[in-house]
């Protein structure tokens, strides 16, 4: 991202940086050498209005790389990039002020900048507000950013969220309220993306202390408040599928993965099978391995998508490849049912899959 500069449009300044990035370590705090190279080609793309370029200078002044440190000239750097929008440096400043490692502790700059990079779409900004908030024993401002991340993506944000169903000291949720935000706690999507990355509800702490779940909370309530509960918690599923989308649209495989997991299965009243191999399709072609496993699924048997063997064990090797045991055990079962020629194409596109598709962790 750039601004514009007629003066220097016929300078590539993505390129610039992205050699930057390729030079610069953090880690060496020499003013010569490839840091120098790499401060020089931030400092022309940051002066031509590169904000991305801005945020890198900022922190060669920060770290001495390349350059002699300057906490100012960091300073002056990186606001001038998260005032341009650009998210890491808004982060780091709120990160800076927070610790006060380089300058003075400014828990309300903190904030300043957080609450930016927060309203400009950040999840891990909502998360380290209501860190913040709780350090200040602020219970509402912890909860507001907890359920903001809650929604956003954030695991941890949620279980904060449901300790204040207990009535956590500071904040007292009404029934209407304790009942929606524990059943988006409960649900299946939040069990099943646990599920995936190998969490269990049993690893949160202290979870032997909250006990209490939708169903006692709704043993309390009148008719009028179960049916504004059960409003509450369908508005909740549309918001955190707002965001599931937009993060899909943006490319995130995960996010990608997880809208075809909503379509599969109907969440939020989306069920579309079409759909859900559509978005498994775009995650698997950047590597996601659990979306090349479902994709393979979904050839295999013919769900939402034409039956093709030769293209479902090429996605299951594809997943196997990257450590998914299950797609190694339904490759082999699948070659065993397959023709020599539906092997030989399967084994044509697996190669064309290693060459065109990401390497994505689960």
């Amino acid at each position: 991202m750039k601004e514009d500069n007629p003066a220097v449009a016929h300078v590539d300044l993505d390129a610039l940086v992205r050699e930057g990035k390729r030079l610069r370590s953090r880690k060496d705090k020499g003013t010569t050498g490839d840091n120098l190279v790499a401060f020089k080609l931030f400092s022309q793309a940051a002066e031509a209005g590169h904000v991305e370029a801005q945020y890198y200078l900022g922190l060669c002044y920060l770290y001495g790389n390349g350059i002699e440190q300057d906490n100012t000239k960091a300073v002056t750097w990186l606001e001038r990039s998260a005032n341009a929008g650009f998210l890491n440096a808004m982060i780091c400043l709120a990160a800076l002020y927070i610790t006060g490692t380089r300058f003075p502790k400014n828990d309300d700059a903190a904030v300043k900048w957080f609450q930016k990079a927060a309203d400009a779409g950040s999840q891990t900004a909502c998360e380290l507000l209501a860190v913040t908030y709780h350090d200040r024993n602020d219970a509402v401002g912890e909860l507001r950013w907890s359920q903001e991340g809650a929604l956003r993506g954030c695991f941890d944000s949620l279980w904060t969220v449901r300790t204040f169903c207990e009535c956590k000291e500071g904040v007292k949720m009404d029934l209407v309220e304790a009942y929606a935000w524990l059943s988006l706690y409960e649900d299946n999507f939040t069990r099943a993306k646990l599920g995936r990355e190998l969490w269990s509800f049993q690893l949160f702490p202290d979870i032997s202390k909250y006990k209490t779940s939708s169903l006692d909370v709704v043993a309390m309530m009148s008719a009028s408040e179960i049916e504004q509960a059960r409003q509450l918690y369908r508005e909740l599923i549309k918001r955190r599928i707002k965001w599931i989308r937009k993060k899909a649209n943006e490319g995130s495989t995960e996010a990608q993965y997880d809208l075809g997991w909503c379509y599969r299965e109907g969440y939020g009243a989306l069920q579309d099978n079409a759909e859900a191999v559509r978005w498994w399709q775009m995650a698997a072609d950047q590597g996601n391995t659990v979306a090349q496993y479902n994709l393979g699924l979904c050839l295999r048997d013919g769900d939402g998508v034409e039956i093709d063997w030769s293209k479902a064990y090429a996605w299951f090797q594809s997943a196997a490849d990257q450590g998914d045991k299950n797609a190694k055990e339904n490759a082999a079962a699948l070659a065993n049912l397959m023709s020599t020629a539906e092997i030989d194409d399967a084994d044509r596109l697996y190669q064309q899959f290693r060459r065109t598709s990401g390497k994505v962790e689960r």
